[in-house]
């Protein structure tokens, strides 16, 4: 019964619509500010545009909109911790791992070109409080990542997998099934760093026995997983500095040696330190350092590595030293591979610091190339930690002017404190990723600069579009709004038992977020601990009506908010406190909004979807109007034994039409109603009474757009084989001839889930069921609003499709304004569906 966009895609046995409940943003009636077209899908400000608007119809992206050099993803409603990145030796694809909230393994593949997921976008290896993967290494063969698992309390261990780059799937050779299990020691054991040579994989991390923490350090063969027994002791070094906690960060290799770096603890605070061990046996290299080891204390304080690299002349090591308490500094030194003494023409006699701030900073990234060193970290010089990139010289720690400003590049997701977690170079490319605060936790964020000036790479990220996956679960756009410069973009933020509304502000232009709207330009509603699910938004005068359903099942409530379209502060002469809750018999949401003048009109359901509920309030204080209808509200019941529910409103002058469905059984009925503004009854000269009743479609759905424009309805759903569309007279109901075949187009395997009209053409969203076969596409027409044929000028013969997800992608809202069309709705695959908004020329 409320199948929505939110729940996989198409309603269930309650007939309701794709996109949740038919809040579509062109279908759903949201009107556009300044008196746009009632259909909720014509320009803002000045009603629909004609066929002399001048813009040319083709359907192409506005490259120049949406995530311009960047994309980002939200695995969990948590603080989400991206850890490492590696890229594919041909260069094609990157895999991110980390840890998901708190606890679970995450790995995301994706193209380097692009930003966007490759078709097996994700990768969980190892689920479980407690578990999370630590780093990654990669040849020809696979990717390597490392991690660990819960094995109970205060135990863990570690876990390495080995993952397919052109599947994303296990490699089941590696171990068993792509997976090798270490539990070195009783307590929390934790690999924390990995590199491979092509025949061997070293892995290093902690074993730990109370408070003592240890190194260990791990030799395997690449392609089974098999411990090397001539390595250490039966595989495995392991290595007691102190008796507290001294943990190894990062790990380089040469022909010959194994290098690792971490931190000790034996002076009694943490120090820095770099250990030389023979690739063959493990021995400590004793003409390096000290007996194998080189360390460097430059503070009594919190002194840590975190980064490693290795070339032909130095030793790389980076990371934080404690300047004075609470006071940490990027920190870089250069050594001898050789003796591991500091190599005195590097920075200052051998170490590099910089200290943005007297905040927490420090360099968690690293990457080489043939000339420069890149640094990535952390920098609190802000009002908020941000990230920050540095190219130097990579014999003397010089910046390089042409890069950034002056040699650096800083970005700043949101507000949050976040950081760069990794660097890493593909061809000209400086592939960057760290947190991201802006999808209300910390998520995950990859940035595409050029090596050699530091600018965005325009082709990375989705090109025209943005995508963002909010938790990792059903996430989906269900409705689009517009004023004169900004998007509107209400959608789901879906986590299981406690989904949430969100609502985010962009400039129509760029699609970059408005950061004076609410919180850096996003807006999340919780209302209840239950399933609360957004419908439809509406814009008018300044102000942005945000309605759905609050709670689940028996217990959901009419919810309807009134916001300043300016910071999404709520109006607190709305209702109560800016918001109207409805608690209607037997529990429902609304479905649709429209604003006209004073009045705000409402549809919807109540008794789970078994009865039509429309409601006409004041739009100032939320009051019912006693002229409406019954006190302000009429109910329609037409089947008692079946489901029914009003799902989209559309309007003119003086007449409201709303558009639902009746569904008995399997046998689905859509209805279209049209009603006085004033008092909410049945015009008797439209259809029967008022009511023009489509054919049974025996479909779970029969109707899910509306869209007015030209003194024509139009209507948009599908039938148990194709999807439809109908124009029918506005005036009387009777079916338009010219168009399609009696006034039906009905030419596609799929489901029309979303419409825009103007007075000349129509543009019709799908989920198309034929591209591959099996999953549903993201597609779009252009038709003739006179005879419904296709416009050959849009797309491709009049189709503009996106095949980039094979999964459940739909559209679910549809917005125009006078020279482009804006798309939204889920991209993804089962119940991992994201966000997606595309701006075309119209």
């Amino acid at each position: 019964g409320g199948g929505s966009a939110t729940g996989g895609g198409a309603a269930g046995a309650g007939g309701g619509s794709v996109g949740a409940g038919g809040g579509s943003g062109g279908a759903g009636g949201g009107s556009t500010s300044g008196g746009g077209s009632a259909s909720g899908g014509g320009a803002p400000g000045g009603g629909a545009q004609g066929s002399g608007g001048g813009a040319q119809r083709t359907g192409d992206y506005d490259v120049g909109f949406g995530f311009v050099g960047f994309t980002q993803s939200n695995p969990s409603a948590e603080t989400d911790f991206l850890r490492d990145l590696v890229v594919s030796p041909s260069g094609a694809r990157f895999l991110t791992v980390g840890q998901v909230g708190s606890g679970g393994s995450r790995a995301e593949l994706r193209e380097v070109a692009s930003g966007l997921p490759s078709p097996a976008d994700v990768v969980v290896v190892g689920t479980g409080v407690g578990s999370g993967f630590t780093a990654a290494a990669a040849d020809s063969s696979g990717a390597y990542v490392a991690g660990s698992d819960l094995v109970g309390p205060g135990n863990t261990r570690w876990r390495i997998a080995k993952i397919d780059w052109a599947t994303g799937r296990s490699v089941s050779a590696f171990g068993t099934a792509g997976t090798v299990l270490s539990d070195p020691g009783p307590g929390v054991d934790l690999p924390t760093a990995i590199a491979v040579d092509g025949t061997h994989v070293y892995v290093a991390g902690v074993t730990t026995s109370g408070a003592d923490e240890r190194w260990q350090v791990q030799k395997r063969g690449a392609t089974d997983g098999a411990l090397d027994p001539a390595f250490g002791a039966a595989g495995a070094l392991t290595l007691a500095l102190s008796s507290g906690a001294d943990r190894p960060v990062a790990i380089a290799l040469s022909a010959t040696h194994v290098f690792v770096a971490g931190w000790d603890n034996v002076p009694g605070n943490h120090q820095w330190r770099v250990v030389k061990l023979l690739k063959a046996s493990g021995a400590l290299e004793p003409t390096f350092g000290i007996g194998g080891a080189v360390t460097s204390n430059p503070s009594p304080n919190l002194d840590e590595p975190s980064q490693l690299a290795l070339d032909a002349t130095g030793l790389y090591v980076a990371g934080y030293d404690e300047v004075s308490p609470g006071d940490f500094r990027w920190r870089v030194e250069r050594r001898s591979p050789v003796t591991g003494a500091l190599d005195p023409g590097f920075g200052t006699g051998g170490a590099l610091t910089v200290n943005p701030s007297a905040g927490s900073e420090g360099v968690l990234a690293l990457a080489l190339d043939a000339t420069s060193l890149y640094l990535g970290g952390s920098d609190g010089s802000g009002p908020d930690g941000r990230w920050r990139v540095e190219k130097r010289d990579r014999l003397t720690a010089a910046l390089d002017a042409q890069f950034g400003v002056g040699g650096v590049v800083t970005s700043n997701p949101s507000s949050g404190a976040e950081d760069v977690r990794a660097l890493r170079l593909a061809g000209g490319t400086l592939l960057v990723a760290g947190g991201d605060g802006s999808t209300g936790e910390t998520g995950w964020r990859w940035e595409a600069r050029s090596a050699a000036s530091g600018m965005p790479v325009p082709s990375f990220g989705p090109p025209g579009a943005f995508e963002r996956t909010l938790t990792g679960f059903n996430d989906a756009v269900v409705a689009l709004a517009a004023d004169d410069t900004a998007l509107y973009v209400l959608g789901t933020r879906s986590t299981p038992g406690d989904s949430a509304w969100r609502l985010e502000k962009r400039l129509l232009t760029s699609g970059a977020p408005v950061p004076s709207f609410a919180a850096d330009g996003a807006l999340t509603l919780n209302p209840s601990a239950g399933n609360d699910r957004p419908s439809a938004v509406s814009l008018a005068d300044g102000f942005a009506f945000v309605v759905g359903g609050s709670g689940s099942a028996a217990a959901e409530q009419w919810r309807v908010e009134k916001r300043s379209a300016a910071t999404g502060a709520q109006v607190p002469a709305f209702g109560t406190a800016g918001a109207v809750s409805v608690v209607v018999p037997g529990g429902g949401a609304v479905n649709a909004v429209l604003v006209r003048g004073t009045g705000l009109f409402l549809a919807g359901d109540q008794g789970l979807g078994t009865a039509w509920r429309l409601e006409k309030r004041s739009a100032d204080t939320g009051l019912l109007d006693p002229a409406f209808g019954n006190a302000g509200v009429i109910t329609v019941d037409l089947d008692p034994s079946g489901n029914e529910r009003a799902l989209a409103l559309a309007a003119d002058a003086t007449s409201l039409y709303v558009l639902g469905t009746t569904t008995t059984g399997n046998a689905t009925t859509s209805r279209l109603e049209k009603r006085s503004l004033a008092t909410g009854a049945l015009d008797p000269s439209f259809g029967t009474q008022g009511r023009v009743v489509g054919a049974v479609a025996q479909s779970y759905n029969a109707v899910a757009a509306l869209c007015l424009a030209g003194g024509t309805v139009f209507v948009a759903g599908s039938d148990v084989a194709r999807a439809w569309v109908d124009a029918v007279d506005a005036t009387s109901g009777a079916a338009r001839p010219s168009f399609g075949s009696g006034g039906r187009v009905r030419d596609l395997v799929g489901l029309a889930t979303a419409l825009a009209c103007d007075g000349a053409s129509v543009w019709v969203g799908y989920a198309d069921g034929t591209h591959p076969s099996g999953y549903q596409a993201w597609r779009l027409e252009k038709r003739s609003a006179t005879t419904g044929a296709l416009d050959a000028a849009f797309g491709t013969s009049g189709v503009a499709q996106d095949l980039k997800s094979d999964g459940d992608d739909q559209v679910t809202a549809l917005l125009l304004t006078p020279s482009h069309l804006f798309a939204g709705g889920a991209f993804g695959w089962e119940a991992h569906l994201r966000w997606r908004v595309e701006k075309r020329s119209r």
